[in-house]
C-alpha cells in the first residue's frame, strides 16, 4: 500500500473511489506500462481500474485487490472513449475489430519482461486470438518452451470474467528468512496455446 500512483501515460478510471494505491513494485510496473504505451499507441493513455483501497483488505465483490499487487486495466481500442470505461473486447465470442490486438500483445510482452507480473488475467477467446497471433508473426512455433512469446502467452491466464479488461497480477516475493512469506508459485511451463 505504499504508493499512490500518479505518472504521466496512464489514468485512473475513477479517483472518487481512492481504489488506487499500490506496493511499490506494481506502482513502478504501471509506471513503466504507461510510459511504454504512448511509445506503442501514442494517442492512448493506459486507464486503471481498481488496485487497492489505501489500507488494504476486502474491495466490493473482487476476489483480490486487498493488498496493491493486483490492478484492473482496460483494453487498448481504437477509439479511445472506449478505454475510458471497461469496454467488452468480445463479440459474438470472437474479438472485435476495435481491439488493438498488435499494441496489446505488445504491452504484455513488455509487462512480462520485467519479471515483475505474475499472471495476466484475460478471457480465453482473447488469449487464443494472442496465440493465433504469435503464431503468425512467427513469434511462437510448435513446442516452443522458451522466449518472450512462450514466457507471455504462459502468463496469461484464461477466466471468462475478464473480456472487458485484463487484471495484472505482480509476483510475491519474499526476503531471505522473511517468516510468514509464501512466494508465488511458478507456474506450469506451458504457453496454453
Amino acid at each position: 500500500y505504499e504508493k499512490s500512483m500518479t505518472a504521466p501515460g496512464f489514468t485512473i478510471m475513477r479517483p472518487e473511489r481512492r481504489t488506487y494505491f499500490a506496493t511499490s513494485e506494481m506502482a513502478y510496473l504501471i509506471a513503466k506500462m504507461g510510459a511504454y504505451s504512448k511509445v506503442i499507441a501514442p494517442s492512448h493513455e493506459l486507464h486503471i481500474g481498481d488496485v487497492s483501497r489505501k489500507s488494504g483488505g476486502p474491495l466490493g465483490s473482487h476476489k483480490s485487490h486487498e493488498n496493491g499487487m493486483d490492478a484492473d486495466i482496460a483494453f487498448y481500442f481504437k477509439a479511445d472513449k472506449e478505454m475510458s470505461t471497461f469496454a467488452n473486447a468480445l463479440k459474438s465470442n470472437r474479438p472485435i475489430g476495435d481491439w488493438m490486438m498488435p499494441q496489446q500483445w505488445k504491452l504484455f510482452k513488455y509487462a512480462v519482461s520485467s519479471k515483475y507480473v505474475d499472471m495476466i488475467f484475460i478471457h480465453p477467446t482473447l488469449k487464443q486470438a494472442l496465440c493465433r497471433y504469435a503464431v503468425s508473426s512467427g513469434e511462437l512455433k510448435a513446442g516452443q518452451k522458451s522466449g518472450d512469446a512462450f514466457e507471455t502467452l504462459r502468463r496469461l491466464w484464461p477466466d471468462t470474467g475478464h473480456d472487458d479488461h485484463f487484471h495484472l497480477r505482480i509476483k510475491r516475493t519474499c526476503a531471505k528468512g522473511q517468516k510468514g512469506c509464501i512466494p508465488s508459485p511458478e507456474l506450469p511451463l506451458k504457453s496454453g496455446c
